[in-house]
């Protein structure tokens, strides 16, 4: 079981980088296997929040570290062809080399559409033409793939080599296509019982039947070391109240019978332990973790629980 925590690179840009770098140096000096960057956050009101671009933050991280693996959780597909898609991810992996993952997803119809004023294809079909042509770049050989929009034609990245690459799939068919073609997946709000039943089985069916590798199953979960736990709940319902009513993470959750509130670890120490080991037994073979700031020893504590799942 691998476990690593988020770097807040999200919520601005002003003497950002030099805290996600510091922050990340952190986490490997305590051990930890992994460290992610995310590309924004939907904050309960008003407009999406953003800040450093992840492949380029991690860049600067790779250069700034020596061990611990680096991952994006998630880039969304649309605005970066599989062209440009691969000569980020590869940047980053010239600064990190054998320890970064490109985890990709297809974001929600709110953001592409609204936000980036682009049009939502069908989730699946859209993630499964991007692999199809960012891929193949990764051989380092020249490519050309036709796919309308997604197209690749007459381009070559030379001395490229393979990176994992993880899909955002949580649906039947996203995780087909995650299991089929990709190295795993990266789930949000999706509860234990979710990913014993659905998550886990599914994908490792798929990646079965297409002669691949067991997939790598990463989840992210929120966990909070407090005596507080009704606080807690109510703090995370209120954080992810705008993502409870997007479809897939409404599917994940009704599949789970929960709200957001319900699916933050909270308590004391030795329940992160049993909620790491429960996972683990299950078939995760990631934690994503997010510490949940319910008061200011929350993240010292939380932080150092987690530490302590460490193999």
């Amino acid at each position: 079981m691998r476990i690593g925590l988020g770097l807040s690179s999200n919520s601005g840009a002003t003497g950002e980088l030099a805290r996600v770098i510091a922050d990340a140096q952190e986490l490997e000096r305590q051990g930890f296997d992994t460290a992610w960057s995310s590309t924004w956050w939907l904050p309960p009101t008003g407009p999406v929040v953003a800040g450093l671009d992840p492949l380029a933050a991690l860049t600067a991280v790779g250069a700034a570290t020596t061990r611990i693996e680096l991952g994006t959780s998630v880039v969304p597909t649309y605005h970066r062809p599989p062209a440009v898609m691969a000569q980020s991810a590869l940047t980053v992996r010239s600064a990190a080399p054998g320890r970064f993952v490109l985890g990709l997803g297809v974001a929600h119809r709110r953001l592409v559409e609204d936000v980036m004023g682009l049009t939502y294809a069908p989730p699946a079909p859209h993630m499964r033409r991007y692999l199809e042509a960012l891929l193949p770049i990764f051989a380092g050989e020249p490519v050309d793939h036709d796919a309308g929009p997604l197209s690749v034609r007459g381009y070559q990245i030379p001395g490229a080599e393979p990176m994992p690459v993880l899909v955002a799939a949580m649906g039947p068919l996203m995780l087909r296509v995650a299991g089929e073609l990709a190295d795993g997946t990266i789930t949000a709000l999706t509860g234990p019982r979710t990913l014993e039943s659905h998550i886990v089985p599914s994908i490792t069916r798929a990646a079965e039947a297409a002669g691949r590798p067991s997939p790598r199953i990463v989840a992210a979960v929120t966990f909070a070391v407090t005596d507080d736990v009704a606080r807690a709940r109510g703090l995370a319902a209120q954080a992810m109240a705008s993502y409870k009513d997007l479809p897939a993470y409404r599917a994940m959750l009704d599949r789970e019978e929960a709200e957001p509130g319900d699916l933050v670890v909270a308590g004391d120490a030795a329940e992160v332990q049993r909620t790491i080991r429960r996972l683990e037994d299950i078939g995760v073979t990631d934690v994503l973790a997010a510490v949940l700031p319910v008061d200011e020893q929350t993240a010292p504590r939380t932080v150092q629980a987690l530490a302590g799942c460490l193999s």
